[in-house]
């Protein structure tokens, strides 16, 4: 069988199984050790050998010693093979570091960590030392090399181990690697290298995740070890499974393979012989130009730099790779479909074909991005491997086959497991494998991917286009007519240069190639915009404010110019011709820089590009044909410095070899031809312009380039320049002029003007002269142009280059002056610079110019009457002009073609002046005018002319300056209240524009980022990206859009104020900007961004905002966003946007409270608990400053506290009918008092009794929500007095105090009345002054009325309770609050007459009528109201002017048609229904109401009809109880009582009084009283609190009189023992037990036939000598088991019920009734007995046998009823002694009648008492004779038997016998209280003898007898069930 145990009972004979805990401190001491070495370690050199003792010790300790401290390997060794099963569990254990190893005892956590730790850093300490054993090495000391190596193969052992116990240490893997290389183990170290590789590709998701900087460096470290064995480097590229370290451990064991020669050369610790003639194959590589350039520059500067002792090699092969005839070159990353409209037709056939392809794309249906690594996508098949030549060095077939035949793993090589025997994957790995690759695709069941994308985009597409369309309405008013078009941005951002056309500009606000731009940059794979976006720094300061250097130089085009035109001129193929290249290369024996200057030579020397169209590059180099990409120019820029010597020396010896006069041994230059003397021309012309490109560009001052660095490219460029100006001096000159000839000489003309100009110490004049003749020289050639599209600081030769130039240096001076640290005064800079910028950004040189003198100087005393310098002004502007004049055309010319950088630099360095002279307001302007500017760049010809490079060049620096400037005009606008000073309305106009073009712009970002989010493209990853790089990416742009919408609103309230709308439509189109912003950038989840700024700037001008329509929604959501505030009235309108919320400040929260206030009026105030409004308010309420109270606060409370506890003054009440009324409140400020003068506490007060009352009781619960309601009320009454709701809601919270404190107990009522009195009287207080100001003050809505109806409702209830029972009128008593008097003498007297119950009825009577008139409908309005009538009547009959009949009854009928009807399920209201039926009862009792009427009355009540009419008065109870019985029908959950207990008392009153008592009882004991006198009346819904233990009362009362009627004594003593449990269930506990007891007494007299005072009678008399000696044998016949004597019976049950009573009511009666019923027996039986014992007695032992007895009885009466007896125990009254008086008794033996007579002593109460105790009960503790008395030898043995037969009979017996005190009433009875703890006693039957099982006595007894000696066994031996 089954056993269960409770779980919340612990056993005590549980034993809680000792922990072993031995393992933990091992591995807490190990941990110690390790961080002691750690320590050492950490210290440097100097402790290094304590270092080395502490990681012994360390490795000393036990758990190294631990099965699961061992390697894989190891544990095979010393345990055998593990099963297949063991294998996946450590493979499990090995892929979670925290997971426990499956050992015979689990390792802690920590274990696996701490091993791998001591082996890594260990590791770490030997290669450490082996460092600086190395660096303190000396000549002699080489022979420590073998030490060293041994020490190193030692720490890669500890790496291994390392890796055994966390294989996921990516950085240890390429550690291993290094130091696996070290020693001569480059199968080891590749292996290593593809373990990071194959982890960083080993992703989840099956996303490429992006390469960071460890994985560069791996893959850099396997290219060249690739590089080095000749083999492919397709293995890291494809994914594998996460390799484990244990199979690392079975490589390590294996022997080394024996190294190549080419791998020979790579060990930096073994001393190997280099082979001759050493031919070193680069590759595989790419097949383009800038993969094996940057191969031959890093094989170049490998072998310069002797990286690992390398000895150079002596000749360089090429190996590349040759792509597929039908690879893609270029795939249009991430086309997208437009969204939610229909794109054009080309978009949505693209879109169509790639979503068919990813539909078809199996199993991982994810579309590969173009770029990404991929292998099945992307890598081509390789062509070639290592050619196989002749021993010349380089490696044959054979090698190379050996080498490509590595061990590979099952994932890479796509071989099923476990064919060839081979360790099969854990179950767990190879479902891990495949839980990516997803079912496979029904094609069948597939949907359209694009209709799936436009209804995920739907909500997005919807609140961009309600944004844009509402900015195009709003600022149509400021005259902005460029506003973008959502759907123009969605199809800027698909935007697909092959398939569809650029977008008007007009539709973007001319941004449209700016949105390309943005959209390319965001899908490339570099990142660029990313690393610019979140790189620290401000470009801002950069411009010329904080570094003035800075600005000049960008002024004066030391930086790369972003001005040059696009290029027409096609680009370099990557691969175009480099397949020649490589065959050329490995067809001759090149060294590695002569293979370096071929590659050079290619693009820089005319006719050496290996092109299939030789003839195009006959006579040009591809410098002046193609356009290279940056990284190509780089490179080239890179292999012409690195290689300079070389090169420098080559060129020299080809020119001295070619005839070039003074500079060749050759006399007659005809022996070379004009070609190639050419050739060698332009390709030193080319190298001099590029050398002179890198010198300008590292001149800038920002280049970060040292001053040595700058020397040596300034003597390179100086050496070229000359060997430029030579050669083609001599080649000009041999040469007749040609035009072929003038470009050369053009670029070398402008070359070396340009090498001046950044040269130092060469004049300016000079400069500016030798600029002009070269303008003249372009003047005269024939080209118009010369294009050099590979330059940066020279990019085109033309009439408008020269103009720019000379322009620049004309200006310098200006802009040197403008930019000179030293200029302290900015009134020179601002009166300089201001009327030129202007004006260039108002595109107006020529309105300038049109406008003559006059009106420039009217621009300037503008500005110096914005600087309020009214004296000389005008001077000071004339001068400027003056000054400014010889330059202005010139300053123009520069600024229309200057780039981006030279405006915004100018405008920072105006902005810096206006700082100085602390100007906000053009502080501002010159930040707009920067914002102005950059749009007007962006939207420009020029910006459209420029190459892409430096479009996304110019762009990102804009993107980044424009947050920048947005931040700085937010905290200039905000700090400053008269910002907008000098910012005129066409300012206001240009800078709107400017700001609503970048927030499109900025727009398309979010249109890209929503299809990144809903799957619809993937995220672009690259080698420099990263996994987080797009979320950052996102942040830094979504900050930047709330910024700019931030300013954009600024701007936009200062329009509004301008232009001088109406308040109203100005509040309309705030609301309307801030909305429509809001819904934009809150479904994308990121108004959170900036700070929460934009959230900021809603909440508070929306605070401001007043009669809106969706105002208060868009508020709640505004203040739900920020702070978590849940104030929807309708939670429908609750938007989730991903915002966190923050803390609440107390500022805020007090500025919320008007808000709050009004979201909580349109919730029912019951409902408010139940709302999420509750949780808000309770947030701003601890939000909310504490406000330290004042005098007049102080008073206040005082005044309204005192009147709370005054007595109630009757005239009081009735004048508050008539609104008199108040309390002489002090004055209290609002800004004492802001929340209270709000009314905030009212509503806490409110919702904290809304929140008691609506709770769900069904039992007691705490109050503190009342006690906070009336603390919160009494701070609102402490502001003002004059609100009666306050007073209303307080009388509320005091009522249900009330409730509370009667509504589950009577203990309150019996013991603690005062504090109920006090509740009651406060809550009259404070409904008096409710009515009093209500009919002052109150409006007339239907609210109002609704809640004073409600008030007068429950002000009327309070009053009728208050004078009936329980509470009985006690609240109007004054007796407590009596007063001094002086007349004739002092005294004391009530203040006034109290309130009579009559006049309190009345007036409640008055109140409910007002309540009716609010609230016709309410049935309870009628029902009370007849009830104050009824008991008006009652009281006064005989008064004309009570109540009559009619109308009270009236009363009762209203109240029943105003019954609500009852739905299904729903309980009946029988409240109406009784009381009718009941009052005309009593009426037609009393007479005063006929048959008829009482019929007719009775009609109104549902429950009469059917019920025939009584035809006389004796039907008429009849008629009356079936009424009663339909309504209990009614009552199916049996809730209502009162109509049984008024059947029950019309019973009672029946003419028959037996049957009428019986009836009574059997109609109470069906639904109230059970059989085991359990009173079970329960509280309907509508009764009163506290009335329920009234009729607990009166029904117990009432049952105790049919009891003694009755004569049931049975049923009395089940009462009385539930009666004396239950105190706290009855009204007036002690009364009510009074009166039982005195009705139990009485029916044990009466059953006993026991007189009163008998026991003077008898014991009056009787000596203690006497009594001691009859008082045995009356004991003894008491128990004796044949005793049928009713005296017995009664004197057990009357010393059971003193037991029950303990002292509850006085034992008086109840000992008078022991003493007279002992007294009886003594009397009667007790004579009996002491004569046939004297009879029995032989006549020579009369003597001996009364002395036995005599010294017998005392010792069986002291063992019987000892001291220490409970009999004894329980007796408090102590001992009644016999009066001195009585007769002294009559001595009953014969003795001597000569003795003098003793004197005689009485019997005592007490000895009376232990006697009648001893009679009846068996004391308890009472040892066991050695010689048991005569009167218990017969039966001693007895118990034990009669215990056995009784418990084997238990279960047949099912009746008690009536008439004991020991019966038990049901299964829950008990004898006592006092009873329980002794249970010996309870379980022994009282008369061992009187049942015997075999005897035939017993057969003989009467049925009746048998019965009732079974109810005495039964009641005096068993204890509760």
């Amino acid at each position: 069988m089954a056993s269960f145990k409770a779980l919340n009972i612990e056993s005590d004979d549980e034993s809680v199984d000792e922990v072993d805990d031995t393992k933990e401190v091992q591995i807490e001491e190990a941990l110690k050790l390790y961080q002691n070495a750690l320590k050492y370690h950490s210290q440097g050199s100097q402790s290094y050998g304590e270092a080395g003792a502490a990681y012994k010790a360390l490795f000393e300790s036990e758990i190294f010693r631990y099965p699961e401290s061992l390697s894989e390997l190891r544990r095979n060794e010393l345990y055998g093979l593990a099963s297949t099963d063991d294998i996946d569990t450590y493979e499990a254990a090995a892929v979670l570091p925290a997971a426990t190893i499956a050992s015979s005892e689990s390792a802690p956590s920590t274990l696996p960590q701490i091993l791998h730790l001591s082996y890594k850093n260990h590791g770490e300490y030997l290669l450490e030392l082996t460092r600086r054993a190395r660096d303190l090495a000396t000549g002699e000391q080489e022979s420590h090399n073998s030490e060293n190596l041994q020490r190193v193969r030692s720490a890669l052992q500890y790496f291994v181990e390392a890796l055994d116990k966390d294989g996921k240490d990516r950085d240890l893997w390429r550690r291993t690697s290094s130091v696996a290389s070290a020693v001569g183990s480059q199968r080891l170290a590749r292996y290593c290298l593809e373990t990071v590789l194959d982890q960083q590709s080993d992703t989840s998701s099956g996303i490429p995740m992006p390469a960071s900087i460890l994985d560069s460096l791996a893959v850099s470290d396997y290219m060249k070890i690739t590089d080095s064995v000749g083999d492919d480097h397709v293995s890291f590229k494809q994914p594998k499974l996460h390799p484990q370290a244990s199979k690392m451990l079975a490589a390590l064991a294996e022997p080394v393979e024996a190294p190549s020669a080419a791998m020979q050369e790579s060990r930096s610790l073994a001393d190997v012989q280099s082979q001759p003639f050493v031919r070193t194959t680069l590759g595989p590589l790419e097949n383009n130009w800038v993969e094996v350039g940057e191969a031959l520059l890093r094989q170049f500067l490998f072998e310069r730099d002797a990286f690992g002792h390398q000895t150079p090699s002596h000749g360089i092969a090429i190996n590349i790779k040759v792509p597929q005839p039908t690879q893609v070159e270029e795939v249009v990353p991430n086309t997208l479909a437009p969204v939610p409209h229909t794109p054009t037709l080309p978009i949505r056939q693209a879109v169509d074909n790639s979503a068919k392809a990813a539909i078809d794309r199996e199993p991982s249906q994810s579309v590969t991005v173009a770029g990404t690594d991929d292998d099945e996508q992307k890598q081509p098949p390789l062509a070639t491997v290592d050619e196989p030549t002749n021993g010349e060095g380089v490696k044959d077939a054979s090698d190379a086959k050996e080498a490509t035949s590595r061990k590979r793993s099952h994932s890479s090589t796509g071989l099923p497991e476990g064919t060839d025997g081979t360790r099969v994957r854990s179950k767990r790995i190879r479902a891990r494998d495949t839980a990516t690759d997803g079912p496979p695709v029904n094609e069948d069941a597939a949907i359209d991917p694009v209709k799936q994308y436009e209804e995920q985009l739907q909500p997005y597409a919807q609140a961009d286009d309600i944004l844009f369309e509402t900015m195009r309405r709003l600022y149509k008013k400021a005259n902005i007519k460029h506003v973008p078009s959502a759907q123009v941005l969605r199809e800027a951002t698909y935007f697909d240069s092959a398939t569809v056309t650029s977008p008007h500009p007009s539709l973007t606000g001319g941004f449209d190639l700016a949105i390309v731009d943005f959209q390319y940059a965001l899908r490339a794979k570099n990142g660029d915009l990313a690393r610019l976006l979140l790189a620290s720094g401000d470009l801002i300061d950069e411009l010329g404010s904080n570094s003035p250097q800075a600005g000049l130089s960008a002024i004066l085009g030391h930086a790369k110019r972003s001005s040059a035109k696009l290029s027409q001129k096609p680009r370099l193929s990557g691969n175009d011709g480099v397949a020649a290249f490589c065959q050329e290369i490995n067809d001759h024996w090149y060294h590695v820089q002569e293979a370096a200057w071929q590659w050079v030579q290619c693009f820089l020397r005319p006719g050496c590009f290996p092109a299939d169209d030789s003839n195009t590059f006959d006579n040009n180099s591809s410098y002046t044909i193609h356009q290279w990409s940056d990284a190509h120019k780089a490179l080239l820029v890179r292999m012409i410095v690195n290689l300079d010597d070389f090169i420098y020396s080559s060129v020299l010896q080809e020119v001295e070899g070619s005839g070039f006069v003074g500079l060749s041994s050759k006399s007659d230059p005809s022996d070379a031809s004009n070609s190639q003397l050419s050739s060698i021309t332009e390709m030193i012309q080319n190298l001099f312009e590029l050398h002179l490109d890198v010198y300008s560009l590292i001149k800038h001052p920002g280049s970060g380039v040292d001053q040595n660095t700058q020397i040596l490219q300034g003597e390179r460029l100086n050496r070229w320049s000359e060997l430029a100006h030579c050669v083609l001096e001599q080649f000009v000159t041999n040469q007749e002029e040609s035009k072929e000839l003038q470009p050369l000489v053009l670029r070398h003309l402008w070359a070396t003007t340009f090498h001046l100009s950044v040269s130092d110490n060469v004049a300016q004049d000079f400069v500016i002269t030798c600029l002009e003749d070269v303008k003249s020289a372009v003047e005269r050639s024939e080209i118009p142009i010369v294009e050099l599209q590979n330059n940066a600081i020279m990019p085109e030769i033309s009439l408008a280059a020269m103009e720019r130039e000379i322009s620049k240096l004309t200006t310098k001076d200006f802009f040197i002056r403008i930019f000179d640290p030293s200029q302290s005064d900015p009134v020179m800079v601002i009166e300089s610079l201001e009327p030129v910028l202007e004006a260039s950004n108002a595109d107006g040189r020529s309105q300038i110019q049109s406008t003559g003198p006059s009106d420039n100087e009217e621009v300037a005393m503008q500005i110096g009457a914005d600087r309020n310098d009214d004296s000389g002004a005008a001077d000071g502007v004339q001068s400027s002009l003056a000054r400014v004049s010889p330059v202005y055309d010139e300053l123009f010319k520069f600024l229309e073609h200057g780039s981006l950088t030279v405006k915004l630099s100018l405008w920072q360095r105006l902005r810096a002046a206006y700082y100085t002279i602390d100007y906000p307001s053009k502080i501002l302007s010159c930040y707009l005018r920067s914002i102005e500017t950059m749009a007007r760049e962006l939207s420009s010809v020029t910006y459209r002319e420029s190459s892409q490079e430096q479009r996304l060049f110019i762009f990102m620096k804009a993107l980044k300056m424009l947050d920048e400037l947005c931040q700085r005009c937010i905290a200039t606008i905000e700090e400053n209240k008269d910002a907008f000073e000098c910012v005129d309305a066409d300012h206001i106009q240009s800078s709107l524009g400017a700001l609503i073009s970048f927030a499109g712009l900025l727009q398309t970002f979010n249109i890209y980022h929503d299809a990144l989010k809903s799957g619809q493209i993937l995220t672009p990853l690259g080698e420099s990206t990263s996994a987080n790089i797009v979320p950052m990416l996102a942040n830094k742009l979504q900050d930047s859009q709330i910024r700019l919408w931030k300013l954009q609103y600024l701007v936009f309230l200062e329009c509004l104020q301008q232009e001088g709308e109406s308040d109203s439509l100005a509040t309309e189109d705030k609301f309307d900007f801030l909305r429509t912003v809001h819904a934009s950038i809150g479904i994308r989840c990121f108004c959170k961004g900036a700070n929460r700024i934009f959230l900021r700037l809603m909440k508070k001008e929306m605070l401001q905002m007043t009669s809106l329509e969706d105002g208060d929604s868009e508020l709640a959501q505004v203040l739900y966003d920020q702070y978590g505030l849940d104030l929807f009235p309708n939670s429908l309108a609750k938007y989730e946007h991903g915002c966190p919320p923050e803390t609440l400040d107390r500022k805020t929260a007090l500025s919320l409270l008007d808000f709050v206030l009004i979201q909580a009026s349109r919730v029912n105030t019951k409902d408010l608990p139940k709302t999420e409004l509750k949780g808000a308010i309770e947030k701003i309420h601890g939000s909310l400053p504490k406000i330290k109270s004042t005098e007049g606060m102080n008073r206040n409370r005082s005044i309204y506290r005192n009147k709370l506890k005054a007595p109630i003054q009757p005239l009081e009440l009735y004048n508050s009918l008539d609104g008199v009324g108040g309390l002489p409140f002090v004055h209290v400020t609002p800004q004492e008092a802001p929340a209270a003068s709000k009314g905030w506490y009212f509503l806490m007060g409110q919702l904290a009794l809304s929140r008691f009352r609506t709770q769900r009781r069904v039992g007691p619960v705490p109050t503190e929500d009342i006690m906070l309601a009336i603390a919160f009320f009494g701070q609102d009454l402490e502001y003002r007095s004059d609100k009666w709701e306050t007073w209303f809601r307080l009388a509320q919270a005091y009522d249900v105090q009330v409730e509370e404190d009667v509504m589950w107990s009577a203990e309150g009522l019996n013991n603690n009345s005062s504090d109920i009195v006090q509740h009651q009287r406060s809550a009259i207080h404070c409904y008096t002054l409710a009515v009093a100001l209500a009919v002052n003050s109150a409006d007339f809505s239907y609210e109002t009325s609704s809640k004073m109806a409600d008030m007068y409702y429950e002000f009327g209830n309070r009053i009728y309770s208050s004078s009936r029972e329980p509470f009985a009128m006690k609240v109007f008593a004054v007796d407590d609050f009596e007063r001094t008097y002086s007349g004739e003498q002092l005294y004391k007297r009530a203040p006034f007459m109290p309130l009579r119950p009559y006049a309190a009825w009345k007036f409640a009577a008055a109140l409910f009528k007002r309540a009716i008139i609010g609230k016709p409908e309410s049935w309870m309005n009628y029902y009370m109201l007849g009830k104050c009538l009824w008991k008006m009547h009652s009281a006064d009959p005989e008064n004309p002017k009570s109540p009559t009949v009619e109308n009270m009854l009236e009363a009762f009928i209203k109240a029943i048609k105003a019954l609500p009807e009852r739905k299904d399920r729903q309980y009946p209201v029988l409240e109406p229904h009784y009381k009718i039926v009941s009052v005309v009862h009593k009426l037609v009792e009393r007479s005063e109401l006929s048959m008829t009427e009482a019929v007719e009355a009775m009609s109104a009540t549902s429950y009469a009809q059917g019920v025939s009419a009584p035809l006389d008065d004796d039907e008429w109870s009849n008629y009356v109880l079936l009424i009663l019985k339909n309504m209990r029908s009614a009552d199916k959950s049996n809730w209502h009582h009162r109509m049984v207990a008024r059947a029950a008392v019309i019973i009672a009153n029946g003419p028959d009084e037996e049957s009428a008592v019986n009836g009574a009882k059997q109609e109470l004991m069906q639904q109230i009283l059970t059989k085991t006198m359990t009173v079970q009346v329960w509280k309907p819904e509508n009764e009163r609190p506290g009335r329920h233990f009234v009729y607990t009362f009166r029904y117990s009362s009432f049952f105790i009189k049919l009891l003694v009627l009755s004569d049931d004594r049975a049923n009395l003593e089940a009462l009385a023992r539930r009666l004396r449990r239950k105190p706290n269930d009855f009204l007036d506990h002690t009364k009510l037990w009074q009166e039982l007891c005195l009705a139990y007494l009485q029916l044990l007299r009466r059953a006993g036939n026991v007189p009163e005072g008998y026991e003077d009678i008898v014991f009056k008399s009787i000596t203690s000598e006497d009594f001691s000696k009859r008082a045995p044998l009356v004991e003894a016949w008491s128990r004796s088991p044949s005793n049928t004597s009713s005296l017995v019976d009664v004197l057990r049950e009357t010393i059971e019920l003193k037991k029950l009573n303990n002292s509850l009511m006085k034992s008086t009666l109840i000992d008078d009734l022991i003493g007279d019923t002992y007294a009886l027996m003594y009397g009667t039986v007790g004579t009996e007995l002491e004569a046939n014992a004297e009879a029995q007695q032989p006549p020579n032992g009369t003597q001996e046998g009364s002395s036995t007895a005599t010294a017998t009885a005392p010792a069986t009466g002291g063992r019987e009823s000892g001291v220490m007896s409970l009999s004894n125990m329980m007796n408090v009254d102590g001992i009644a002694d016999v009066s001195s008086n009585a007769p002294t008794p009559t001595p009953t033996n014969n003795g001597d009648s000569t003795a003098p007579k003793p004197r005689t002593r009485g019997v005592g109460r007490r000895e009376l008492r232990q006697a009648a105790e001893a009679a009846v009960l068996k004391p308890a503790g009472a040892p066991v004779p050695i010689k048991p008395q005569p009167i218990q030898t017969a039966e001693s043995a007895k118990p034990q038997v009669l215990m056995e037969i009784r418990n084997e009979g238990r279960s047949g017996i099912d009746e008690s016998a009536p008439g004991s005190v020991h019966d038990s009433a049901d299964d829950e009875s008990e004898l006592s209280e006092l009873e329980e703890a002794d249970d010996e006693i309870l379980v022994r039957p009282m008369f061992p003898g009187l049942i015997k099982a075999d005897s035939d006595k017993d057969k003989e007894k009467p049925a009746e007898k048998e019965e009732e000696n079974k109810g005495h066994e039964e009641g005096s031996g068993e204890k509760d069930d």
